[in-house]
């Protein structure tokens, strides 16, 4: 038996649990798979470059012009800044990235034909969109089957992010936060279903197009500030500053031969403010598409105040300007709220057409009135016809009566300063109403009347035909007139045609006094110029 025991120590083993196990696995996969996806990452690098960049531009009758290719590891192949041409090499779209989805094993055999595509993600993309005199720069871009030599995509396509500039020949907006899908799954047709923001209005689009079957785009919106729209500049002589477009349907198609053509544009709005040449407010219609022009319907609005209805159409010639051809009718308005410095009675109706291009027309009609005074003179029963352009009136005509005759008036009014110069007559008033001096007869005269109801100078001549002055009777007694503002009525340059003989009463002959004394008449220069003369300077008008 030995005393000291011998004793054998036994080292232990390093514990390799299941967690570490598993680590070292995944670090395992992790770099295999790292150096395949590095391998395939450069195959498909590769292949796309030589074969899909290929078949995107054979599909369309322009270019495609890529920025750089990579693969992602989820499985797709992204392709950054894209651009898109058309035949022309004018852009059509520029694209930050897209993601285009296949099966990995097809992948790792290199196998990218559009056919074989799962699915496309496009972020951020910027597309353009002009349509104009009938033709859009889209159309024609894809290539119809027989065109391309190999299958094509049959899928959808998802869109994020993205924004659609619009151009028309009515206006140019930019559509912001587009998102939707287009549908490639149609042979030579292409489906899309899509919606924006123009500022804080919301837009849809939708529809279908190709070369062959059904083309047709439609476009819905509600609650456009159309002030925003831009369709008018601070240079144009009528600016539109407020309005709101309450509803709009915009339809594109195709005709048999193929042409793009506007089959629907129809809406209403309401809230329309100009200021310029034409200041309106509250104006309000309905609108749509009939052949080549624009029909409004339903059109009211607020002149000064005063209520105005019309309707017409706006047309577009070959090469894009736009002209109008409306309607427009004024039925009760208040004349002292259009021209309040004139004393006026009654009521005011006019009538008429506005022609001409959409931002300078011409407004021409006719009008009626109850009655305008001039000091003690009221003239009634007023009608006339009259043109308006570039913040002028023109009176064409007016007529009406007074003092048992008729009155006439034609020339330039300014509705803003309420300045007028205008040629005047008048014939048949009765003139011994006129002036409380002894004169009577047929009154007739031709002058002109400038200035403003304020301040207006009226000067001209005047008849009287086979009338009595003073007991005296004559043939005509004609003379000069001027009435300066409210300044009382000047006469001058009498000439008196009487049977006897003419005479001018400051010049009177003798001859003249000696056919007068035959006549048993005043003889005397005296008795003759308190008989007619100073009787007859000393206002003879009011």
């Amino acid at each position: 038996m030995m005393s000291d025991e011998q004793q054998t120590v036994i080292e232990p083993r390093p514990a390799w649990s299941r967690k570490k196990i598993g680590l070292l696995i995944f670090a395992v996969i992790v770099l295999v798979g790292a150096s395949l996806f590095q391998f395939a990452a450069g195959k498909v690098r590769q292949v796309a470059e030589q074969t899909l960049l290929v078949q995107a531009n054979e599909a369309v009758n322009g270019q495609v012009i890529v920025g750089g290719i990579d693969l992602s590891i989820l499985g797709s192949v992204e392709a950054k800044e894209v651009q898109v041409l058309d035949a022309a090499g004018k852009l059509l779209a520029k694209i930050s990235r897209i993601q285009i989805s296949y099966s990995w094993s097809d992948l790792l055999k290199g196998q990218l034909g559009p056919q074989l595509v799962t699915g496309v993600v496009v972020e951020k993309p910027e597309v353009w969109v002009v349509y104009n005199q009938d033709k859009l720069n889209w159309d024609g871009l894809l290539k119809t089957k027989q065109e391309q030599e190999e299958a094509s995509f049959a899928g959808l396509v998802e869109v994020e992010g993205g924004k659609l500039h619009v151009e028309t020949a009515f206006f140019a907006k930019t559509v912001d936060q587009l998102t939707g899908n287009i549908d490639f799954r149609q042979a030579d047709q292409l489906g899309f279903a899509a919606s924006g923001k123009v500022d804080e209005t919301a837009l849809k689009l939708g529809g279908q197009w190709g070369s062959q079957g059904t083309s047709e785009i439609n476009l819905s919106a509600e609650g456009m500030d159309l002030a925003k729209l831009g369709l008018t500049s601070a240079d144009d002589p009528i600016q539109l500053t407020g309005g709101r477009l309450d509803e709009l349907t915009v339809k594109l198609g195709k005709d048999a031969s193929g042409a793009v053509l506007l089959q629907t544009l129809a809406g209403r709005f309401s809230g329309i403010a100009t200021t310029g040449a034409l200041a309106l407010t509250q104006g309000s219609a309905r609108f749509e598409k009939q052949d080549k022009a624009i029909q409004f319907l339903d059109g009211q609005a607020l002149y000064r105040g005063q209520s105005v209805t019309g309707a017409g159409r706006v047309l577009t010639s070959v090469d894009g300007t736009q002209t109008l051809d409306f309607a427009v009718q004024m039925p009760a308005a208040d004349p002292a709220a259009l021209v309040p410095s004139l004393k006026t009675g009654g009521m005011l109706a006019a009538q008429g057409t506005i022609t001409g291009p959409v931002l300078s027309p011409v407004l021409a009609g006719n009008f009626t009135l109850g009655s305008i005074q001039f000091d003690d003179i009221v003239v009634n029963g007023i009608t006339g016809a009259f043109s308006y352009a570039q913040e002028t009136m023109k009176l064409l005509t007016a007529h009406g009566t007074s003092l048992g005759g008729s009155v006439s008036a034609s020339g330039d009014i300014n509705p803003d300063t309420e300045q007028y110069s205008l040629s005047v007559s008048g014939s048949g008033l009765d003139s011994s109403k006129l002036t409380d001096k002894d004169v009577k007869g047929p009154l007739a005269f031709t002058g002109t009347a400038s200035g403003d109801a304020a301040a207006a100078v009226v000067q001209g001549n005047f008849s009287i035909d086979n009338g009595k002055a003073y007991g005296i009777s004559f043939r005509t007694l004609t003379g000069s007139f001027i009435k300066q503002g409210s300044a009382a009525t000047e006469i001058g340059n009498l000439v008196i045609k009487t049977d006897i003989g003419t005479f001018y009463p400051e010049q009177l002959s003798q001859s003249v006094m000696e056919r007068l004394q035959e006549r048993k008449l005043p003889v005397t220069k005296e008795e003759v110029r308190e008989a007619v003369t100073d009787k007859l300077i000393q206002k003879l008008f009011r």
